[in-house]
């Protein structure tokens, strides 16, 4: 019988949000919630990815892990393991699709 992998596994299309600190690079993505007065609220999860992810990028292979915090706070992360990019910026405004895997 082969063993139960338990836990979520992710796919799909995210946008990539990146932000530098203390000179290193910190990859999220966020989701979002409509309230019932109509307005929408955001929750960022943090990323683990290796490389230079696009802005946009297709995730083949992920799942969900988390990290604990200097003040004890668990926080749910992504990690990405295969992804491709799906955007690449060319100029200010152009952005083309490309079609290179990045695994690890």
């Amino acid at each position: 019988m082969e063993k139960t992998k338990y836990g979520f596994n992710l796919t799909g299309v995210i946008k990539i949000f990146e932000k530098e600190y203390e000179g290193k690079k910190n990859y999220s993505t966020s989701i979002g919630n409509k309230k019932t007065d109509g307005t929408y609220e955001n929750l960022y999860i943090p990323l683990t990815i290796k490389d230079n992810p696009s802005k946009e990028i297709e995730v083949l292979e992920g799942f969900l892990s988390f990290y604990t915090k200097q003040d004890g706070t668990k926080v749910v992360k992504a990690v990405i393991q295969k992804y491709v990019n799906r955007l690449e910026k060319q100029d200010e405004n152009v952005f083309v699709v490309t079609e290179e895997e990045t695994p690890f």
